[in-house]
């Protein structure tokens, strides 16, 4: 093939005779900007062996996630944790098949003092001692309730106790009183009565069925004790 050239003729011949093969772009990372202490990454990266710099694209991966096409050739990464990471870049010319050569960076970031070791225990530390005041908190609270509630407890039996002698005292009083009172009557030969008129219903004392000479399962009434009466006295 001639081809007509401003320094004249030019004779060109294929070595092959078949289609051209793709153009192929080979990827370089030029820079990497690293800020520790807001964790943010700036990378640059360009092409070698093409003349046509505009058609190359580019995708990049951060520690083998998936590949992220970019049409810029600055990128911005943020939000990465402590460690070491792993940046590839890869690119190719058009739509064509991407370049067998994968251009890599590797970076450290160093942990902020929250993300050490020693932070991490300390946090641990410091929730474990809350957990066991909180404890020792609701232990405390518990044994004060509890000891209240014995106190009372303790006051209640000790007025009950109190009630239950004073109960007792006047009990044995009373019984003394009416023995005292039935070795009176039983001396004066006198006795007691009690009627309840609404229902009719006579109680004697023990005198009063001697003195009438009445068994003890007699039952008292007013027809009966108007019949005991002599005649002379009924009215």
């Amino acid at each position: 093939m001639w081809l007509g050239t401003s320094g004249g003729l030019a004779h060109y011949r294929s070595g092959n005779g078949g289609p051209p093969s793709p153009p192929i772009a080979y990827p370089t990372i030029a820079r990497v900007e690293i800020n520790q202490q807001t964790r943010l990454i700036r990378v640059e990266f360009s092409s070698l062996n093409y003349k046509a710099e505009q058609l190359v694209q580019f995708a990049y991966r951060l520690d083998q996630a998936p590949w992220t096409d970019s049409v810029e050739r600055t990128i911005s990464i943020s939000g990465l944790g402590p460690g070491r990471h792993r940046l590839e870049v890869r690119c190719r010319v058009r739509d064509g098949p991407f370049s067998a050569k994968i251009a890599a960076a590797e970076f450290r970031l160093e942990p902020i003092w929250r993300e050490t070791w020693w932070a991490r225990l300390l946090a641990v530390a410091c929730a474990l001692a809350t957990i066991i005041q909180f404890v020792r908190w609701r232990l405390g609270a518990a044994v004060k309730k509890q000891a209240e509630l014995e106190a009372i407890v303790a006051a209640r039996t000790t007025n009950l106790s109190e009630a239950n002698r004073s109960l007792d005292d006047k009990a044995r009083q009373l019984r003394r009183s009416e023995d005292l009172l039935k070795n009176a009557e039983r001396l004066a030969h006198v006795g007691h009565w009690d009627w309840d008129v609404k229902a009719d219903q006579l109680s004697w004392s023990e005198e009063m069925f001697r003195i009438f000479d009445v068994p003890r399962d007699y039952t008292p009434s007013y027809k009966g004790f108007v019949r005991a009466v002599v005649r002379q006295d009924r009215e």
